[in-house]
């Protein structure tokens, strides 16, 4: 799915507050105006309800009604170096408020629509590139604090880990295409996602920080990886769907408890859950504008 090109442009750096030196990567052209109809907002200027849509190519990329604020979570949060996604990012890290955001910035509505000179990855425009939009354009100065916050740690359980290596056939999810006529039994499954089986919900290919990060979806601290376990995976956890998987209702017959549930599923595998701290990086901004449209 994700190309790598060669090219880059003029390289400039930038001072952050707390005094390193990252690049900084600009587009050649860029063109931002205010959405007058955000969507969903039933036409109201600026309103609530996601962005429209966004098309990203290997040296343009059109942003679609969108806030200032998830401008600022795809460039300094998902793709901060222009590396790709890593499975253990925090997802509630991602949604968190930006501390020091005025109210504008998660209400006006912008269509963006810019091109490089030369082709870039994906993760290269919406990161360092974008980062250098919002310096120029919106006047941005942003900072990274780091700080103490719990979490669960996903660790080894006394008698030691039960895991099974890998062996189901899976196709890595960068390869991975949807087929058009509906999902058969023998289409490859990609590695690492999930699917209900056995009484259970199971994942074949999967590294344990990619099982921390799902586990992370409803239990209210994310999970970090602290098993020292490295390879691949095929696991089964006898857990109800909606105890980790988005989507899923909870069954009407048990009370909702995904961590009871996943510490309950646990001990088969050889693992558990403990309380523990974790640092975790967060973003304020010291001051941003409106742009100036074009």
């Amino acid at each position: 799915m994700r190309s790598i090109y060669q090219a880059l442009l003029v390289t400039l750096f930038v001072t952050t507050a707390s005094g390193l030196q990252t690049p900084r990567l600009k587009f050649e052209v860029a063109s931002i105006k205010r959405c007058d109809t955000a969507p969903g907002a039933g036409g109201a200027r600026g309103g609530a309800g996601g962005g429209g849509n966004t098309a990203v190519q290997t040296d343009r990329v059109r942003m679609e009604c969108i806030t200032v604020k998830e401008v600022i979570q795809w460039a300094y949060y998902r793709y901060p170096e222009g590396k790709p996604l890593t499975v253990n990012i925090s997802q509630k890290l991602l949604n968190q408020p930006i501390e020091g955001s005025p109210d504008w910035l998660g209400s006006d509505r912008y269509t963006i629509e810019v091109k490089a000179e030369s082709p870039q990855t994906r993760e290269m425009i919406r990161g360092p590139m974008m980062q250098a939009l919002l310096g120029d354009r919106f006047k941005l100065r942003i900072r990274r604090e780091t700080r103490d916050i719990p979490v669960y740690a996903l660790v080894i359980a006394k008698g030691g880990p039960k895991l099974q290596p890998a062996k189901e056939k899976c196709i890595s999810p960068d390869q991975f295409r949807p087929n058009p006529n509906g999902f058969s039994p023998d289409d490859p499954f990609p590695c690492g996602a999930y699917t209900l089986k056995n009484g259970g919900v199971e994942t074949y290919g999967s590294d344990l920080q990619g099982l921390a990060r799902q586990f992370s979806v409803h239990l209210d601290r994310d999970v970090v990886d602290r098993t020292g376990l490295t390879g691949v995976f095929d696991i089964h956890l006898d857990l109800a769907p909606g105890d980790i998987l988005m989507g899923f209702p909870p069954d009407p017959n048990t009370p909702a408890n995904p961590l009871a549930g996943i510490k309950n599923a646990l001990p088969k595998l050889g693992l558990a859950l403990e309380s523990a701290k974790a640092q975790e990086t967060y973003l304020v901004i010291d001051h941003v504008e409106r742009p100036a449209e074009n």
